[in-house]
């Protein structure tokens, strides 16, 4: 049985520190970005095109989807401000962001 560990990555975006953990289970790709340790972003992939187009270990591709929450509103310098994108709207809100690109 192999054992994966969340590590926790750190990142500074216009002088905040924010930090990053993904979590891959059997069926999902979490991602989960923290300005605060209750103030988080979390987009839910499901395995699949998105899952393999992304590397969700890239600094770049946390930045940017750190920066398009902030641009959507997100009040990351704030207590508990959270934004959960689930599964069903996580490829559109990565496209739209610039993450990923629609191949079609």
């Amino acid at each position: 049985m192999k054992v994966f560990r969340k590590k926790k990555r750190e990142i500074i975006i216009d002088g905040h520190a924010f930090s990053w953990i993904v979590n891959e289970t059997a069926t999902h790709v979490k991602v989960r970005c923290y300005s605060l340790k209750s103030t988080y972003i979390e987009v839910i992939f499901n395995w699949g095109i998105a899952t393999w187009a992304i590397n969700f270990y890239q600094p770049s591709v946390v930045s940017t989807m750190i920066q398009y929450a902030i641009k959507l509103g997100w009040k990351y310098q704030l207590k508990n401000q959270i934004i959960v994108v689930p599964a069903n709207e996580s490829e559109q809100w990565a496209k739209d962001a610039g993450i990923i690109i629609d191949c079609n």
